[in-house]
């Protein structure tokens, strides 16, 4: 059986200075992969997400189409959504690749999201997932769990598409207050929230 190779790009988001930005492995599968080889890829890029770019059909082409599939790995699990991955897999597929279209498009868990392009830009359309208002001591056990009991909360949000909890704190709160935060412990928190 002969060896084939995945095309497999690293792109920093953000920028256009090497070695800066935000980095994102990108990787175009060109026939039918085992999505179990998926993670494992992911864990050896190494950062923070790859993206796996794949044909919808076996007949589709990577330089002319305009709709693909699109999923990001993390080294440890999939995510629902990442905008710098989905910016990266947009510039391999326009720029390196040589797509010509103006917009192409990714089926992902988040719904269709796109790309465009806007001089020598890519513009991306992606979900809002607007967070909601929460009762302040809604989430006092994750509160004390992040910030300890040193600062107070403003504002508590949360987005139930993206599971995200925003805790706002007043403007007067400084970096060096933030610094001096002790470092969260992640398994509590999660033991602590059913969401």
């Amino acid at each position: 059986a002969g060896t084939r190779s995945l095309p497999m790009f690293t792109v920093d988001s953000f920028t256009d200075v090497p070695f800066s930005g935000n980095p994102a492995a990108v990787c175009l599968l060109p026939w039918e992969f085992p999505g179990r080889l998926l993670q494992p890829i992911a864990r050896e890029m190494n950062l923070s997400e790859t993206a796996f770019i794949e044909r919808l059909h076996a007949s589709d082409d990577f330089a002319r189409d305009r709709h693909f599939k699109l999923r990001w790995l993390t080294p440890t699990c999939e995510v629902n959504l990442c905008g710098h991955a989905t910016l990266a897999a947009a510039a391999v597929l326009l720029q390196q690749v040589g797509n010509p279209a103006d917009e192409i498009s990714f089926s992902t868990l988040s719904g269709i999201l796109r790309a465009k392009r806007e001089g020598d830009k890519i513009c991306l359309d992606l979900p809002l997932n607007a967070p909601e208002p929460q009762s302040v001591d809604v989430d006092a056990d994750i509160q004390e769990l992040v910030l300890g009991t040193q600062l107070p909360v403003e504002e508590v949000l949360y987005s139930a598409a993206t599971k995200k909890l925003v805790l706002r704190l007043p403007d007067r709160v400084s970096r060096q207050d933030l610094e001096a935060l002790p470092v969260p412990n992640h398994l509590r928190m999660l033991e602590s929230h059913d969401g």
